[in-house]
């Protein structure tokens, strides 16, 4: 029991169904009086209660084929009942009224039927209208017109991305699916399954893109790519925000870009601080990615707020300070290259200074492929000789998180000396290619980093690349290895080798002859890989050990050319070949990136051989990036930009030519009586 405010019986209480069926009654009798037919009344209220909200009036004007002005004039006549958003359009003022229009008016089928074709003409001409009609054929339980639409290709012209198209094919694939459940229609729920899982398939490989490079959805200023990036809730708690810092800031939005990264501050230290379960597994747990410390020392860097980003680079361990400073970096260059503002040399400048501590930070800066200049690089070279190392237990990092080191160090011997790239080769461990970098056949080749580490460890000591530093790691340099002059030398050698005893392993007997080390294959293997690695560098070798300002890049491209094929006859490289394309690509790329000069000539060797067979197009973009950030060079990067787009656009279109002909060769082999159904099949790959 409750407590009676009034002296009213139940009885005579009047709901708000009644209060608001009174408020309409008077409405409609106003509108009659006012000269409404009573069609017009049915029609105007049932576009009102099954078009979505809110309704822009010109929009509403074209579903019930009315002009603009008495549109407005039965908004105004409706206001009581219905709210005009300026810039948006026309809303009910309450949901019971709205759910009372809806009960009473929307059943007409007559006035359903002349919006829905009014609906589907402007579809071209109105974007409204084509979003709103999918959802309208469902209210209205249209399913013939649904099927109909899902099989249109009429877009609004406004709508020219492919994912707006995407959108409006599953919202139409949506509302036919439904109908067809509703009505137990199998036939058309089952093709329309498939067809929204392809489109739904798209929608996620673009989502997963968006959700990558958040700094390119921004830049490219597509509003369905911003709003899918705002929408877009997948992965840990703090993830949406890191990604909306970086949008916000390349977007000049840095209010915005600051609410969002002290958000995700906040989740990464909340996670930081809850308790793990003993019983999860790593692979399970979820949190922070580097992409996530990235997006904020980033907003420091533009905010040129450089103190928390070298001190944090400062606390971590290398294995998370060097892939966030990484990627923090190349934001902040993508920044640079978008807005056209300049905030990467004050932080080398702030990094070479004395009050930086971070020797990540300067090591990134130095390796980066930015726009520093040749001496903002010597200073941070210098920085980094004079700076104190951070003790920390030196083990072999991954490629990916060495790479930055030993580049740097290349980078330190180009601009400064070799005092400080010996310090940059302390900081890592120091590693030899292995006998299976020697013998791999399949690409991409791990060898690149024990190569350059190699290469880069004799330079820094002024003297050529020997012999025995290419020898495989764990194998002891003696004096009967640094005496190594020729290959059959090597073979010799590495085939008296002894093999290494396994822990628990018993001694051979005396008289026995001992299990070799390498088998006579990698003995060759060997062998023949380090002849080759020497002639490929062969042509930098005396400008790298002397400090001069020519570094042989003409030279070292023509050298490289003649080691890599023009034709691709198997699915595998010999050995030597795959180093000679790994050992030149990685001198190519380091080469264009430090050399003082890269000539017209230069750009037109790198291409000639970069273009032939066996190389990725990653590959390929990483040297055009290069090429691009040399003002004399655009017309060549260009050129080559044009001729790896008609290179994906063949890959693309022999890819469906095979899958066409690979098809009509297995409904030939489906026909017992064709002759020729075996001969195809089996030049198209088998009959499946």
């Amino acid at each position: 029991m409750g407590y009676e405010r009034s002296g009213k019986s139940r009885q005579n209480r009047i709901t708000v169904d009644q209060l608001i069926s009174e408020k309409c009654n008077k409405i409609f009798s106003d509108l009659r009086i006012a000269g409404w037919l009573d069609s017009d009344v049915r029609e105007f209220f049932s576009a009102i209660s099954l078009l979505p909200p809110p309704m822009p009036l010109d929009e509403l004007a074209t579903a019930l084929g009315w002009s603009i002005s008495q549109v407005m004039s039965a908004a105004s006549d409706l206001a009581p009942m219905l709210e005009i958003v300026p810039t948006h359009g026309a809303i009910f003022r309450d949901e019971p009224t709205e759910t009372y229009v809806r009960d009473t008016y929307s059943n007409d089928t007559a006035s359903q039927q002349a919006i829905a074709q009014r609906l589907h003409d402007a579809q071209v001409s109105s974007q409204y209208a084509a979003e709103a009609l999918p959802g309208f054929l469902v209210a209205i339980k249209d399913g013939a017109r649904a099927y109909a639409l899902a099989d249109s290709t009429r877009f609004p012209t406004l709508i020219q991305s492919d994912f707006g198209r995407r959108r409006l094919t599953l919202a139409r694939l949506n509302a036919a699916f439904k109908l067809a459940v509703k009505d137990g229609d199998l036939d058309h729920a089952l093709g329309i399954t498939m067809r929204l899982a392809q489109v739904v398939a798209a929608n996620s490989r673009g989502d997963e893109f968006i959700r990558k490079s958040p700094a390119l959805a921004a830049t490219l200023g597509d509003r369905d790519a911003y709003r899918r990036l705002f929408s877009d809730r997948s992965g840990w708690r703090g993830a949406r925000d890191a990604r909306l810092t970086i949008a916000h800031a390349f977007s000049n939005e840095m209010e915005e870009a600051e609410i969002h990264c002290g958000r995700a501050i906040d989740w990464i230290n909340w996670n930081a601080r809850k308790e793990r379960d003993e019983l999860e597994l790593p692979h399970e747990r979820t949190g922070p990615a580097h992409d996530d410390f990235a997006s904020i020392l980033f907003l420091k860097i533009v905010q040129k707020d450089f103190k928390p980003v070298d001190g944090n680079l400062h606390q971590w361990g290398r294995g998370l300070a060097i892939p966030v400073a990484r990627q923090a970096v190349k934001l902040a260059r993508q920044y640079e290259c978008a807005t056209g503002l300049s905030v990467l040399s004050e932080l080398a400048a702030f990094a070479a200074s004395s009050k930086s501590k971070s020797f990540v930070l300067k090591a990134t800066l130095l390796s980066s492929k930015t726009a520093l200049t040749s001496k903002e690089r010597k200073l941070l070279a210098r920085s980094v000789a004079e700076a104190k190392l951070k003790a920390e237990k030196l083990v072999t990092l991954s490629d990916d998180a060495g790479r930055d080191f030993v580049s740097a160090a290349f980078a330190a011997l180009v601009h400064d000396g070799p005092s400080s790239a010996k310090k940059l080769l302390d900081a890592d461990a120091q590693v030899r290619p292995t006998a299976y970098d020697y013998g791999e056949r399949y690409g991409p080749s791990r060898a690149w980093i024990p190569f350059l580490q190699t290469c880069v460890a004799a330079w820094s000591k002024k003297r050529a690349v020997a012999i025995h530093d290419l020898l495989p790691q764990g194998v002891k340099i003696t004096a009967a290895a640094r005496a190594l002059k020729k290959r059959e030398e090597v073979k010799s050698f590495l085939a008296a080798l002894p093999a290494v005893r396994r822990k628990g392993q018993k001694k051979a007997k005396s008289g026995t002859k001992p299990e070799g080390r390498f088998d006579s294959r990698e003995c060759k293997e060997i062998a023949v890989g380090i002849e080759t690695v020497l002639k490929i560098i062969e042509p930098i070798q005396a400008s790298m050990c002397a400090r001069v300002a020519d570094k042989g890049v003409s030279a070292f491209l023509g050298n490289w050319a003649s080691f890599v094929s023009k034709t691709v006859t198997r699915g595998f490289e010999e050995p030597e070949k795959m180093l000679a394309k790994t050992v030149g690509l990685g001198f190519a790329r380091l080469l264009l990136q430090h050399a003082p000069a890269i000539s017209d000539s230069d750009a037109v060797a790198v291409i000639d051989v970069i273009s032939r067979p066996r190389f990725l197009l990653s590959e390929k973009a990483y040297v055009l990036s290069l090429l691009a950030a040399k003002g004399h060079l655009h017309s060549r990067a260009g050129a080559f930009a044009q001729s790896m787009v008609d290179e994906i656009l063949q890959r693309r279109s022999d890819r469906s030519a095979w899958r066409r002909l690979r098809f009509f060769g297995r409904s030939i082999a489906g026909n017992e009586r064709s002759r020729s159904a075996p001969i195809l099949s089996q030049r198209i790959g088998g009959t499946g």
